[in-house]
């Protein structure tokens, strides 16, 4: 009987139209810190927003303080729709030691739904299904070297992927 009662009661809560509920727009990098209640204690900062990344799914920090990014841009099915590639990765660093990561190179571009970045040697390792490959910095900040170190990795659902 109370299963009945908890189904009827959750029913009854659902709203009749889709015109209950409305959308609000994206709040602002400075009001969604204000909706951030941190432990006493400790503070909240902003460290990147829009437009110096866009669609971030992993991240690491180098031990040179440079913030790696990758971003998945062509996600769920690719830019066109057809699986163009369209993931990157991507560096922040700071001009100023205090403030927000306001310097961005982009040190990849055309991957296809990469999904993971870790800052080793002069370069980063990158999980990109069907590969983890290793990707050296050039002396213009982009990749300059590329080599598979592993691959074979299922390229399905971009949720499961390596």
């Amino acid at each position: 009987m109370r299963l009945v009662s908890l189904a009827i009661v959750l029913a009854l809560s659902i709203p009749a139209s889709s015109q209950e509920f409305k959308m609000e727009p994206p709040k602002s990098p400075a009001d969604s810190l204000k909706c951030i209640k941190p432990r006493p204690g400790f503070k909240v900062e902003l460290m990147v927003a829009e437009p110096l990344v866009k669609s971030p799914i992993a991240f690491a920090w180098g031990p040179d303080g440079k913030f790696w990014v990758v971003e998945m841009g062509d996600y769920p099915l690719g830019l066109d729709g057809k699986g163009k590639p369209g993931g990157n990765i991507k560096y922040l660093e700071k001009t100023k030691p205090d403030g927000p990561y306001d310097k961005m190179t982009l040190f990849m571009t055309g991957l296809g739904f990469p999904t993971g970045v870790f800052p080793y040697g002069k370069g980063v390792l990158v999980t990109c299904a069907p590969d983890i490959f290793y990707a050296e910095v050039g002396k213009d900040g982009k990749a300059a070297k590329k080599e598979v170190l592993f691959t074979g990795f299922k390229e399905g659902n971009q949720q499961h992927r390596v």
